[in-house]
């Protein structure tokens, strides 16, 4: 019968947990704070205590298993939209089973003798050394199974970038399409973002007088009345006018770098993809 010591069972999976989630950011081309990824490693620690509990039903195991799943997403990126959250929880939960398979692989081969799977928590007492080769194999796998899908999969367009509007600040997902060549009359590149990713930082009443073209006259003297820009557009279903406002900063974030673009934002209150971006811009927004 294995021993269990509280105080490594949870340090060894806070380590798991933290390794899992650079995973997690890799595979989804996402990228999160490093104190949110601390929390979420912390809180993964605290969930190996299930190995304790008396042995699960599957079908239990797998809805808690879902549910800690989840909480550790949510901590690490927040949430913004429901099918990008399902992706990075699906996500985080597959990298889970690589690991895990890794784990059981290294227990039939060599037989630590102290070693425990339980409730799908992995414990083992072995040295720092193997437990940091061990972590980094696995991590590795993941590396390489990622690079294996880049190579077959084409990369999507989609670029992370952070809007200020009077010291308040949002992180978009900004999916790049060439078709679109959509600009302001003043000739700035024009951004559409759902109106839900814009909420933190324009007031409600702003979104919703820009809404409908004609009621931003309703604006007029307020702080807000010298932002507003028109967006001319034509489409397949006809053309029209968009309101729009000059956010205070717009940066595409690129390798770590924050690259400012002067644009337009254009509030629009449907999805604008398929969930992964909450935002859509031409190529006009990333010319030099």
């Amino acid at each position: 019968m294995t021993v269990i010591y509280i105080d490594v069972l949870i340090g060894l999976n806070i380590y798991i947990t933290y390794f899992l989630l650079l995973a997690t950011e890799s595979l989804s081309k996402s990228k999160s704070k490093a104190f949110r990824r601390g929390i979420a490693s912390c809180a993964g620690g605290l969930s190996a205590l299930l190995i304790l509990a008396p042995d699960l039903p599957f079908v239990l195991l797998l809805l808690i298993k879902l549910m800690v799943a989840a909480l550790l997403i949510w901590i690490n990126f927040g949430f913004r939209a429901r099918a990008v959250f399902l992706k990075r929880v699906l996500i985080f939960f597959g990298v889970n089973f690589v690991f895990a398979g890794f784990m059981i692989a290294v227990w039939f081969l060599f037989t630590p003798p102290k070693l425990a799977i339980r409730n799908g928590t992995v414990y083992y007492h072995l040295s720092a050394l193997t437990l940091i080769v061990s972590t980094i194999l696995a991590y590795g796998a993941v590396r390489l199974l990622e690079w294996l899908l880049a190579r077959r999969v084409p990369p999507k367009r989609l670029y992370e970038a952070e809007v200020t509007v009077n010291g308040k600040q949002a992180a978009l997902t900004v999916f790049l399409d060439t078709g679109n060549k959509a600009c302001s009359m003043s000739g700035l590149p024009a951004v559409l973002c759902t109106a839900g990713s814009l909420k933190d930082i324009v007031p409600q009443n702003v979104l919703a007088c820009m809404q409908n073209v004609e009621a931003v006259t309703a604006l007029s003297g307020q702080q807000w009345a010298s932002r507003i820009q028109m967006i001319p557009y034509h489409a397949i279903s006809g053309k029209g006018v968009l309101a729009g406002f000059q956010p205070d900063s717009f940066a595409i974030i690129e390798n770590g770098e924050k690259i400012v673009r002067p644009c337009v934002l254009a509030p629009v209150f449907e999805p604008v993809s398929d969930g992964e971006a909450d935002a859509i811009a031409g190529e006009m927004l990333f010319e030099e």
